[in-house]
């Protein structure tokens, strides 16, 4: 348990003071002064042992200076305020490495004495906490509560509870010289500590129990054993089995009896519900025949009604076929006419009609239109003869001749080209209207030949929609005879299924009313029978009970020899158990704690000599006495001796009693013994509490003897005994000697912490 960091809020005389220490190993002196001024005279009430012993202590196992009580943790942990009032709450906190790991606790207090515990572990630079809620002891199966589980997880953490802490790690005030001052027993006691003498007087305990539990199923065991005798048990089953075999034969000869009377009672059973479903079946297969009646009835009816429509569909397609042959033939002589009519078809449609009309009226439009430019030209070439002077209408007789010839030719050639041309368009004038005259003849007769060939076409379609109506009246006509024809064979086959099933009725109807006579005798030897079955029945129940319970005593009585024979070895594995724990109880209760003392007091023995030797300079020296030679002698005549634990000191080679030093010399001794008692219980138990706490420890050594406390402590921190040591005096003489000095003033506002 290397001590980190301290915390106290609203705790002893704190408001919120906080130290933090790092890892490396430190000797830390506390010192504690009054008031800011510095006097030291008086360092009672700083609260210098109450932060750095009895807040790591309080924090770690819920107590205050090794107790618990409700009193103490209201009257020493809440801050006074005024007067008699404290807070009504508050808290301490630690942080601390043990087993290479980081741990935060953290009790809670509030007034009147309600606590809580919070456990956190460092994991990847975040406090996860550990399990806080209520669990079962696998030890004694009690329930923990929340902070009783948190407190055992701690001490597990640590390998310690608080009174191995206490004895090894916290050296407190007045407390020094508890191992050196105390009794054989006290010491004992002290020692059991280390040792867990506890443990082992608790295995005892359970040996001692377990010894009465052993020794009263021995009881039980015998006086079982006394009620069931071996002897008595096989006769009773010899007897049993006997009794079996008797009632068994007695059994066979009744079973075989009943298989021959249950067979007969079988047989008549059938016979006579034959008999009863006959009786029951003649008012069925009476209705049955009258139902069959009328189905025979219905069809016949019906197949009569069948040869009718037949006849009506007959007729009716006899009628149709008659018309058939007239249609058809002038059927055949329209579509003859039709073909003739449709071959004396031009072909010439209206468009090609309106085309015509169109090209004959383009042609004339042409013609006329090459007749204008005719006229006109024919208009310029006689004003070409008369030339006017220019701005009076007489004749110009100053004219150029050539000029005019010149232009009369020109006029004369196109007036050549026109009529050449007015030739052309007459010619095609007179061909287009030809043509147009014959088209329009043809087209028109066209449309009286169409005329003819339309009526024809209608009339055809009317012939077929005729035929075809007759051709599909007369198969509809054929269609409807088949059906008929097939459902009246169906319905013929119905009748003779009706008729074939009326006579086995009838035949069933006559067999069942000449049957049902014997019911009556047949009910009489059937009862008779049955209650042959009951008898034989009844006694074969009895031979199988008597089986039953013959068995069943015999399986009893088995199994009680089993349980007897067994329960007898039991009797002998607990008499050996019995012996084995009047052993062991010795054995724990004073032989293992006894033997385990008997090593204890050499190696404190050996640390305490060494720790004195360094302590006086090699002046002082102690053994540890356990045995007395007294002058009485036994039967034997040898000195008698008596268990005993003294101390006896050496100083400068002459040996004294512990109880006859005082002052420097004795402090030297208990801090020696108290070292060597501590570093026992360290190396015993495996804990690794690397936090040692000295309260004023050294008020009565000199200078030479602090000094040399202080050499001792530096040698077990460099052999790793311990990380950090708490040297709390008020000596400032021992400032040099120390790696750090806290101070812990008191101050009208509660005391604080200073370097």
């Amino acid at each position: 348990m290397n001590l980190l960091r301290i915390r106290a809020v609203n705790i002893g005389p704190f408001v919120d003071q906080e130290y933090i220490m790092g890892p490396e190993p430190l000797i830390q002196m506390v010192l504690g002064i009054n008031n800011e001024e510095g006097s030291k005279k008086e360092s009672n009430g700083s609260g210098k042992s109450m932060f750095f012993v009895d807040i790591p202590e309080w924090v770690t196992f819920g107590r205050m200076r090794g107790e618990w009580s409700k009193e103490l943790l209201n009257d020493e942990v809440l801050r006074i305020v005024e007067g008699d009032t404290r807070v009504e709450e508050g808290y301490g906190e630690i942080e601390f490495e043990a087993n290479d790991k980081i741990f935060k606790l953290k009790r809670h207090i509030k007034f009147e004495g309600k606590q809580t515990l919070s456990a956190f572990m460092l994991v990847d630079g975040e406090w996860k906490p550990l399990r806080q809620s209520a669990s079962i002891d696998k030890n004694s199966g009690k329930r923990l509560s929340a902070i009783a589980t948190v407190q055992k997880a701690i001490e597990e953490e640590l390998g310690c509870n608080c009174e191995l802490f206490i004895n090894s790690v916290c050296f407190e005030q007045g407390n020094m010289n508890a191992f050196a001052r105390a009794g054989i027993k006290e010491r004992e006691d002290l020692l059991g500590v280390a040792v867990n003498k506890q443990k082992w007087t608790a295995y005892g305990e359970k040996c001692k129990d377990k010894r009465k539990i052993v020794v009263k199923n021995i009881d039980n065991l015998q006086f079982y054993l006394d009620e069931n005798d071996s002897d008595a048990l096989n006769t009773e089953i010899e007897e049993d089995k006997l009794s079996i075999e008797n009632t068994e034969k007695v059994m066979k000869a009744h079973q075989s009896t009943l298989k021959d009377e249950k067979a007969k009672v079988e047989e008549l059973n059938m016979k006579f519900m034959s008999l009863i479903a006959k009786k029951e079946s003649i008012d069925e297969l009476e209705e049955k025949l009258g139902e069959l009646g009328r189905e025979k009835t219905s069809h016949e009816r019906m197949i009569k009604s069948i040869d009718q429509k037949i006849s009506g569909f007959t007729s009716n397609a006899s009628n149709a076929r008659q018309f058939l042959p007239t249609h058809k033939e002038t059927l055949q002589e329209s579509e003859t006419g039709l073909v003739q009519a449709q071959e004396h078809l031009h072909g010439i449609s209206q468009e090609q009609v309106m085309a015509c009309h169109e090209k004959a009226t383009e042609s004339s439009n042409a013609f006329k239109d090459v007749e204008r430019d005719l006229e006109k030209l024919e208009t310029q070439l006689e004003s070409t003869n008369t030339v006017t002077c220019p701005g009076s209408e007489r004749l110009c007789t100053n004219v150029d001749n050539d000029a005019i010839e010149e232009q009369q030719k020109k006029i004369k050639t196109k007036i050549f080209n026109v009529k050449r041309k007015l030739l052309k368009c007459r010619k095609l004038k007179e061909q287009d209207s030809k043509t147009y005259d014959d088209l329009k003849a043809d087209f028109d007769e066209d449309v009286g030949t169409q005329e003819i060939i339309d009526d024809a076409v209608r009339s055809i379609d009317t012939l077929q929609e005729t035929i075809r109506e007759y051709q599909e009246q007369v198969d509809q006509c054929d269609t409807k005879i088949s059906a008929a024809e097939d459902e009246k064979v169906a319905y013929r086959k119905l009748l003779k299924k009706v008729e074939d099933e009326g006579e086995k009725v009838e035949a069933q109807y006559n067999e069942n009313h000449e049957a049902v006579k014997e019911i009556e005798s047949v009910e009489t030897e059937l009862d008779e029978f049955r209650e042959s079955v009951k008898k034989y029945e009844t006694a074969i129940d009895d031979c199988k009970d008597t089986i039953r319970t013959n068995k069943a005593n015999i399986e009893s009585n088995e199994k009680t020899l089993k349980d007897v024979k067994k329960k007898k070895k039991e009797l002998l594995s607990l008499d050996e158990t019995k012996n084995i724990l009047d052993f062991t109880q010795k054995m724990y209760s004073n032989g293992i704690p006894h033997a385990l003392l008997e090593q204890a007091i050499p190696e404190i023995e050996y640390h305490a000599k060494h720790f004195l030797e360094q302590l006086s300079n090699g002046r002082m020296d102690v053994d540890f006495i356990t045995q007395k030679t007294l002058r009485s002698k036994d039967a034997e005549k040898n000195q008698k001796t008596k268990d005993t634990f003294e101390i006896v000191l050496t100083l400068d080679s002459k040996k004294y009693s512990y109880g006859l030093f005082s002052g420097g010399e004795k402090s030297r001794a208990d801090v020696a013994i108290h070292l060597a008692y501590s570093m026992y219980l360290l190396g015993r138990s495996g804990a690794k509490l690397e936090t040692l706490f000295l309260d004023e420890v050294c008020g009565a050594l000199d200078e030479e003897g602090k000094e040399r406390l202080i050499l001792i402590l530096n040698q077990l921190m460099v052999k790793g005994y311990f990380k950090k040591i708490f040297v709390i005096t008020q000596d400032e003489k021992l400032k040099r000697m120390m790696d750090d000095v806290i101070v812990v003033m008191k101050t009208n506002d509660g005391s604080i912490l200073k370097h």
